[in-house]
């Protein structure tokens, strides 16, 4: 699928926290970025991005006592993104809540199966420019999904200023489905989509893919563990490390599948060009 930006035009109409700038702020503070893009096969892309953050007094910027962040954009064929995030640090003395929600539908959502990196990948079959002996479609490695998803993490002060401990609840509702290509393909005089399978379509023929999940499911994950943070900035870290350990788990009882994993991530940040 190609994608061509078109512009870009952000408007700021309050400096973010990221800012450089050495102005202490207070209260509440607005930031916007609207974007417009094009893609060929799922047309034009607008909407917003705004980021509202509240410094309460100021006695702890450029740390926020609490953001919203909101985002609407959508695919003139369809393609949509509707979310709403909040997160709080003075809500509950002492705990950090992050809210998530969100409702996607990507048209061309991308798949490549289930080889992490060792799948085939052949690149020459999406180039619709080849030979149509070799080409197969531009979405031969995408399909159709719905994704509705609401996200809650919370983590508070375990031990000394570093160690913390987390939890979290997510519920996450999938529609899975092969691509429209009638839809991409209405309005268009030339370089149309072909009605064939992707790959995903082929999973589900193959029977990789089982007819009670090929069309999506609900799954309710869990999960706890504990954090190590240093970062000297968490919006924006110069240096530190943050590391990340748990379990995650969705209980067959709540989800239409069960499973378990344990996880753990490491994060170093190193400054490259130092401050001036």
């Amino acid at each position: 699928m190609k994608r061509i930006i078109i512009t870009v035009l952000i408007l700021t109409l309050c400096l973010s926290v990221f800012s450089q700038e050495k102005t202490i702020k207070t209260g509440w503070n607005i930031g916007g970025v609207p974007a417009i893009t094009y893609s060929t096969d799922l047309g034009f892309q607008y909407g917003v991005v705004l980021n509202l953050f509240d410094y309460g007094d100021g006695s702890g910027y450029p740390s926020y006592d609490q953001k919203f962040y909101f985002e609407v954009s959508r695919f003139t064929k369809g393609s949509s993104t509707y979310r709403l995030m909040y997160e709080t640090k003075t809500l509950i003395p002492g705990v950090n809540i992050t809210s998530d929600l969100a409702y996607l539908t990507d048209q061309a959502y991308d798949f490549y199966g289930f080889n992490g990196y060792e799948a085939v990948y052949n690149e020459e079959w999406t180039d619709s420019d080849l030979d149509a002996s070799i080409y197969r479609s531009r979405l031969f490695y995408n399909t159709d999904r719905k994704l509705f998803r609401f996200k809650n993490d919370i983590k508070g002060k375990l031990a000394g200023n570093h160690f913390q401990w987390n939890a979290g609840l997510e519920l996450k509702n999938f529609k899975f489905g092969p691509v429209d290509v009638e839809k991409l393909n209405k309005g268009k005089d030339d370089n149309l989509l072909p009605d064939i399978d992707g790959l995903y379509d082929k999973y589900v023929n193959w029977g990789l893919i089982g007819a009670d999940e090929a069309g999506g499911g609900f799954i309710t994950t869990i999960k706890a563990g504990i954090t190590y943070d240093s970062r000297d900035f968490e919006a924006n870290a110069m240096k530190g490390i943050w590391v990340e350990t748990g379990v995650e788990a969705s209980p067959s009882f709540i989800s239409d599948a069960g499973f378990a994993k344990f996880f753990a991530i490491y994060r170093q940040y190193f400054t490259i060009i130092p401050e001036d």
